[in-house]
């Protein structure tokens, strides 16, 4: 995953850059701190996947079987082509965050209880709590999303 956008990766090169240029290119946008544009190219891992959701378009209405969400932990789902962490912190309080890091846009995975860790620089945020950072380096909490149980699916957007 580049740490910088794609803009920022064009500007660098001054379109049409040759192959061996973008070596030092990569260079070039690594260490910015700068978050990753969303829907970016992110890193990910299999830890803690529930499996995907239904529906379509950035999460709205898309929904996973609460059984996927077991009290007392955090999942990573597909909901329609995003990433989601879907929380159960208590009997039947379901919710949910974007599992895009605050921190550089790498793609959170289910850790332990209802923490969840980027495996790109080690933030840990506790869904548990808000998204909230336990650990850095990032600042900001992940970003809430609606989540609405609805029968036996949580529907999430």
């Amino acid at each position: 995953m580049l740490p910088c956008s794609r803009r920022a990766l064009l500007q660098r090169a001054g379109v049409g850059g040759a192959a061996l240029g973008a070596v030092g290119l990569l260079a070039a946008c690594g260490g910015t701190g700068e978050p990753a544009a969303p829907g970016g190219d992110t890193a990910s891992g299999g830890t803690g996947e529930a499996s995907s959701a239904a529906g379509s378009g950035g999460g709205s209405g898309a929904s996973v079987a609460a059984s996927e969400v077991p009290e007392g932990t955090a999942v990573v789902v597909d909901a329609g082509g995003e990433k989601v962490v879907l929380a159960q912190p208590s009997a039947g309080q379901y919710v949910a965050f974007s599992a895009v890091c605050t921190h550089a846009g790498g793609i959170v995975q289910a850790d332990s209880g209802t923490e969840v860790r980027c495996p790109l620089h080690g933030s840990v945020f506790d869904a548990g709590d808000g998204g909230a950072v336990t650990q850095g380096p990032a600042t900001a909490p992940l970003p809430s999303l609606t989540v609405t149980p609805n029968g036996d699916q949580l529907v999430i957007g």
